[in-house]
């Protein structure tokens, strides 16, 4: 088990405390858009359709619900260790 981290995760979407009035936006992630993003660091709008990183070179398509993930083929006992936000799951705005 690793080290837990101190301060929650990021969640995109959602409100960031020392700045009133502004919601986290993907592109504020210290990230490229290809890149993994680690779970205990930044979690992706929930409900957005993502990639998971189960580790054991496994990955899974799913989704974060607010309180877990779930997703196509993804297991109860499995653990999401790492997301990535593929440009072509999504419609550009």
């Amino acid at each position: 088990m690793g080290i837990k981290n101190q301060k929650p995760p990021k969640i995109v979407g959602f409100p960031d405390d020392g700045n009133k009035g502004y919601r986290y936006q993907y592109c504020d992630l210290p990230y490229n858009p290809d890149e993994w993003v680690p779970v205990n660091e930044w979690l992706p709008v929930p409900f957005d359709l993502v990639e998971l990183d189960i580790g054991e070179r496994k990955t899974r398509k799913g989704w974060y619900t607010g309180s877990g993930w779930f997703g196509y083929k993804l297991n109860e006992d499995d653990e999401v260790y790492y997301w990535r936000r593929r440009e072509h799951y999504h419609m550009h705005h």
